[in-house]
């Protein structure tokens, strides 16, 4: 029976282990080492009671805390965020144990014998903290978070867990009852304290979202000020063209009379070469911002010696945000142009094709590349460079961008040509 129920309470503590990731991050899909993760998890918080396995408390903490973040890569997100929630997770579970014993202390039942009847209330008690966080909480999709934060928050939890064990083995020692309640409303200030924590964690969180639209939209306004500068200088040039033409007719006329051929010639190929409107524009839509933005990344191609080919048909007004729009068209240019930066590859080109129609929006980028590239276990691309840490980055920002609009990301490569293509639901 006790063997039972140490199963029982070792699948309740998974899935609560389990829930409470998911709060915060997104699930992965079809990971093998995510399963395997979670299968490794389960099978350590059914065998960690006392009863099976004797070893120290600190011990048995670390282990916990390694097979916790072991769940935590079933889900996306950074490793030092994912390793910054399981301290946090372990700082309010250290605190609940201690809380329950304490009040086990206060009234002076044996905590030895009564393990599996403290570890349910502990297990209760979080599945409830859980929840609530949940409805704070939930959905906040926590990625690439700054690693500075992720170690201050980490210190946090982490000098918690050491001031409430040796508050709890001082007051278990004394005996003192007033000392133990006063303990329990430690204990308990303490857990407050790190809500507290978890609403400082996701406000940080957030603040860097606002600061990395915020540069987005700056940018935005740079290309659209250019944009509306080149504008000013196609009419410019078109008014003073304007101007010129008929003196340009009258002198073409005469040189068509007297027969001067050879210097009619040579004077429709000069003005046709001063007439020329300022650089070609490749992106020429009614979407001012993006064509500005996909001219801008079309010059960084070009100097590259990348041919650039663009074909773009997609209205001003759209029902997606034009920060978003520029977090995925720029990520996937700057992994096309620097797939394309390596001198082995012969002929490098980049193939845009952005069509907008019935609310939907079509994104299509095919590239040359070295025909090199690294997957996750569940087939999906990490980066086509051999730097993995340094590369490749841009895909996570592309599916963070997407996620707004259940939008969908193929990937398709054959031999040296690498294909993205990318749909947004309006």
């Amino acid at each position: 029976m006790k063997e039972i129920a140490n199963i029982l309470l070792g699948l309740l503590s998974a899935y609560i282990v389990f829930e409470y990731y998911k709060t915060f991050f997104e699930v992965k899909k079809n990971s093998i080492s995510a399963r395997v993760a979670f299968c490794l998890c389960i099978l350590w918080q059914i065998i960690s009671t006392p009863d099976i396995i004797s070893i120290p408390s600190i011990l048995r903490l670390i282990l916990s805390i390694a097979f916790v973040f072991a769940m935590g890569l079933c889900f996306c997100g950074s490793v030092v965020g994912r390793i910054v929630f399981a301290i946090l997770y372990h700082a309010v579970w250290v605190l609940s144990e201690l809380l329950v014993s304490s009040f086990f202390l206060m009234e002076n039942i044996d905590i030895s014998k009564n393990i599996l009847i403290g570890s349910l209330i502990c297990e209760v008690y979080l599945l409830l903290l859980v929840k609530l966080l949940q409805l704070f909480f939930r959905h906040k999709n926590i990625r690439n978070f700054s690693l500075k934060y992720n170690g201050l928050l980490m210190i946090i939890p982490i000098a918690f867990m050491l001031f409430s064990y040796f508050l709890f083995t001082v007051c278990a020692k004394l005996g003192v009852k007033s000392n133990i309640v006063i303990a329990i409303l430690v204990f308990v200030l303490l857990m407050i304290a790190m809500f507290i924590v978890f609403m400082m964690y996701i406000k940080l969180v957030d603040s860097y979202e606002i600061k990395r639209k915020s540069d987005i939209y700056e940018k935005e306004l740079v290309l659209h000020t250019e944009y509306i500068k080149e504008k000013e200088q196609i009419m410019a040039e078109f008014n003073k063209n304007k101007h010129d033409l008929k003196n340009n007719l009258l002198y073409m006329l005469e040189l068509l009379k007297s027969q001067e051929y050879a210097k009619l010639e040579k004077y429709i190929t000069d003005m046709t070469e001063l007439t020329t409107l300022t650089k070609a524009r490749k992106a020429n839509s009614e979407n001012s911002i993006l064509d500005s933005f996909i001219n801008y990344k079309y010059d960084v191609a070009t100097e590259k010696g990348i041919e650039f080919r663009v074909k773009i048909d997609v209205p001003y007004d759209m029902p997606f945000d034009n920060g978003d729009l520029c977090v995925i068209l720029g990520n996937a240019l700057d992994n096309s142009i620097e797939a394309n930066e390596d001198k082995i590859i012969e002929n490098p080109y980049i193939d845009l094709k952005m069509r907008y129609r019935e609310g939907n929006l079509v994104i299509i980028i095919e590239n040359s590349f070295d025909g090199n590239y690294i997957k996750n276990d569940d087939g999906t691309f990490i980066t086509t460079k051999n730097d993995k840490n340094n590369h490749g980055i841009g895909l996570g920002s592309i599916q963070n961008a997407l996620q707004k609009y259940n939008g969908q990301l193929n990937i398709e490569t054959e031999e040296n040509i690498f294909k993205i293509s990318i749909i947004l639901f309006g």
